[in-house]
């Protein structure tokens, strides 16, 4: 199963190669896709100087910034029609080696998430273990998974939106 990562960035020159650096690791990785979201730093250009030459890098820029969804949407167009799933990753994200044939391991599913591993910036994530949670993997539905990422006047959101989901593309 092959998966496109999608990254939106905006002023993350900081960040960007290390989160491009890290997806591009993993061997399930089609593709990495980045859209500079007008940033006033120099997002792309970073981006591109994590390119690890083998053409799975693709970096556009928009004129202006117009938002985080913006952003995604355009990487995911460019997506579509190129891998089996698609990984929202942010730009200041590192993923850890591994991760998607530890997800491509569970059977039958149309997105799948893990959870989130907060790592220090100045810790190396490659060389960090993984810890094992206990517990089994659980199925939620769909309307549970979007009530627990939407903040609500008499509830507070359980953060399902941040654990960076793997989509198969026949479900978008």
């Amino acid at each position: 199963m092959s998966v496109a990562v999608i990254v939106g960035a905006y002023n993350a020159a900081a960040t960007i190669a290390r989160a491009v650096r890290s997806a591009l690791a993993q061997v399930e990785v089609s593709q990495v896709i980045v859209v500079d979201d007008g940033s006033s730093d120099n997002t792309a250009n970073s981006a591109r100087a994590a390119d690890d030459g083998s053409g799975r890098l693709i970096v556009e820029r928009l004129p202006a910034n117009r938002g985080p969804s913006a952003a995604r949407n355009h990487a995911l167009a460019l997506a579509l029609a190129t891998a089996d799933a698609v990984a929202i990753v942010d730009s200041d994200d590192v993923l850890v080696p591994g991760r998607f044939a530890r997800l491509f391991a569970v059977p039958d599913w149309d997105m799948i998430a893990d959870n989130l591993l907060f790592v220090s910036n100045t810790i190396d994530p490659t060389a960090t273990a993984v810890p094992q949670v206990a517990g089994t993997p659980r199925a939620i539905r769909l309307d549970a998974f979007i009530d627990g990422s939407v903040q609500g006047r008499s509830r507070t959101r359980t953060k399902l939106g941040f654990l960076k989901s793997v989509i198969r593309r026949t479900l978008l």
